[in-house]
């Protein structure tokens, strides 16, 4: 299977290059439902509360790309804040995994 990297985030690269080792971390890096998670620092949204720690509810439902940009629907993540009501969408480049470490 080859993998593919098209992000600049992780590895500078606006070009797709097979086998990219930032492409491979990335893949395991995948998101799901249930998954508890911190929105990265430098991030803000309208309703996000300061700790930043929330759990992947689903994948957002989908929106048109005029509302996105150039980013695949797939990305896109419907999140509930500990201790929020409402949900909020974040694209998966502005998540980490949680850890307390």
């Amino acid at each position: 299977m080859v993998l593919w990297c098209s992000c600049t985030r992780l590895c500078g690269a606006s070009l797709r290059y097979p086998n990219c080792r930032s492409a491979s971390l990335f893949k395991m890096m995948k998101f799901k439902p249930g998954d508890l998670v911190r929105v990265k620092e430098g991030t803000h949204q309208e309703g996000m509360p300061d700790h930043r720690v929330a759990v992947i509810i689903e994948k957002a439902p989908d929106m048109r790309p005029k509302s996105l940009g150039a980013s695949d629907p797939e990305d896109i993540m419907q999140i509930l804040f500990l201790g929020q009501t409402r949900p909020l969408n974040f694209h998966v480049m502005f998540l980490e995994h949680f850890t307390t470490s």
